[in-house]
């Protein structure tokens, strides 16, 4: 039997709705993003996929003089909207900071389905790796950053027991159980089986053995439902630390990351550069 729609669900879940003015967050994004690829060295929509014409766009590390670190940001939308250009807002902090930023994009729902969605994020995953060496990357530093939907599929790249481990996740306001979305409209689009979900969810699999730190965290502002899947993934897989950030709701959770001496900026940048260091502070 299929599962139910539940209302209450669907707004939990319903990021947008919980947020009136979020068409203002992807404006500044959209602003500030056209800015950073005109003043940064950009080097847009490389192909890691022709099959799927998977493309990403990489923004060098000023200053090179050795391999880099490469931060690696997988954007949300809930698997069926936004796109990379979206998201170039947040390279300037960090190329200025002697590190690579890679921002991928992939196929969105309901053209594709998540099954292959997934495939498509692990195999830029392999083309990082696999260019490494032509793009200057220090393979040793590489940190996923997920936002929402992206955090989703930066666990399953770590899930997936075949590919090489980065050395950091950053997860925020991630979906990690993919279930109670069976009972809420987005999975009209999504069109998920309940053992689909259950296959496609980081929080029902077992974490890989493998030399990974995780982070977790979701916006103080946001609903309950997000905070539980943070708390309960990062449980699952004994994350080295997780929380709520206070005065962040789902869509200005991405601010800190370009704002330079804010706590989450430190908590990444720590993550990025150091073996060690402290998670992000109230």
């Amino acid at each position: 039997m299929a599962p139910t729609f539940s209302e209450a669900l669907d707004r939990a879940y319903n990021a947008r709705l919980a947020v009136p003015d979020h068409m203002r967050w992807f404006s500044d994004w959209r602003a500030k993003s056209a800015h950073a690829r005109a003043t940064l060295k950009a080097h847009c929509d490389l192909q890691f996929d022709p099959a799927t014409n998977g493309t990403a766009d990489f923004f060098p590390a000023e200053g090179l003089a050795s391999k880099a670190p490469c931060l690696i940001f997988i954007h949300g939308g809930y698997w069926r909207s936004m796109d990379k250009s979206d998201f170039s807002f947040i390279a300037p902090p960090w190329v200025a900071r002697g590190a690579h930023v890679l921002i991928p994009n992939y196929m969105l729902c309901p053209q594709a389905n998540l099954e292959d969605i997934v495939t498509q994020i692990r195999a830029h995953y392999q083309w990082v790796l696999h260019e490494r060496e032509q793009l200057n990357i220090d393979p040793s530093r590489l940190l996923l950053v997920g936002h929402s939907a992206g955090a989703h599929l930066a666990a399953m790249i770590l899930g997936d027991p075949t590919l090489k481990s980065p050395a950091a996740l950053l997860g925020l306001s991630g979906i990690y159980d993919l279930t109670p979305l069976l009972q809420t409209s987005i999975n009209a689009d999504l069109n998920l089986s309940e053992s689909a979900a259950q296959a496609l969810s980081p929080g029902h699999l077992p974490r890989p053995q493998k030399d990974c730190r995780l982070r977790l965290y979701a916006g103080a502002l946001e609903s309950t439902e997000f905070h539980q899947q943070t708390r309960r993934f990062a449980s699952a897989w004994d994350a080295e630390d997780q929380g709520l950030l206070p005065g962040l709701h789902h869509f200005n959770i991405l601010n800190p990351l370009s704002e330079p001496d804010t706590p989450l900026f430190r908590c990444c940048e720590e993550l990025l550069f150091s073996p060690g260091g402290h998670p992000p502070a109230p």
